[in-house]
């Protein structure tokens, strides 16, 4: 303030107005500033939630063609002990529900080169 007292003169006022508006766009740069790493970590989070619910999909339906392998496994197995044909019955179911189970993983994981030879060579 000026050294006319307790009353700002004009010409304190002028001094003040280019403060007020440097710290007004600072302060708008502040808060636009926070509203994008906002918006980032949302983004991020939005991702990352995505990526879980793919891998989580992947992994169950890697578990059921995995069960349905073993019970193709162990009908033939059967069949080879015994000479009744009964057993097969679950190989051939598993069969066929094997076929779709490995064509969703292939195409769920196509954007894993490891995964997906891993996928394409269970059958």
């Amino acid at each position: 303030m000026g050294s006319s007292g307790a009353t700002p003169t004009m010409h304190d006022r002028r001094d003040m107005l280019p403060l007020l508006r440097r710290s007004a766009v600072l302060g708008a740069l502040g808060i636009g500033g926070i509203a994008l790493t906002a918006g980032a970590l949302h983004i991020a989070d939005v991702r990352r939630s995505e990526w879980v619910r793919h891998s989580r999909e992947v992994g169950r339906i890697a578990r059921h063609a995995r069960a349905l392998a073993t019970e193709r496994v162990a009908g033939i197995r059967a069949l080879i002990l015994g000479e009744d044909l009964a057993p097969l019955a679950p190989e051939v179911a598993a069969h066929r529900a094997l076929g779709h189970l490995v064509d969703s993983l292939a195409q769920l994981s196509a954007g894993n080169p490891e995964q997906h030879a891993r996928a394409a060579a269970i059958d």
